[in-house]
């Protein structure tokens, strides 16, 4: 079976547990269709999406998760930096 990156976000969402117990989805404005999914981070000019945000329910930090399904460049990394 060949995951898509679609379905792999789709499994991470709805089990946010599969990565640490205290992941939580937060409510926060700029996601497209549902909370802490594909939000934009880059303002009403620039469009810039992460695919999921969760929240750490130890201090309350973000947790960012981009995915890649193909090998990692350059510009990946700063994506995920920027």
């Amino acid at each position: 079976m060949i995951l898509k990156e679609k379905d792999i976000e789709d499994i991470i969402y709805n089990s946010p547990w599969l990565m640490d117990e205290r992941f939580v989805i937060p409510n926060i404005r700029g996601a497209k269709n549902q909370p802490g999914r594909q939000v934009n981070i880059g303002g009403i000019r620039l469009n810039r999406y992460i695919d999921l945000l969760f929240k750490d329910t130890r201090d309350n930090r973000p947790v960012i998760v981009e995915l890649k399904k193909c090998r990692l460049e350059r510009e990946n990394i700063a994506q995920i930096l920027e």
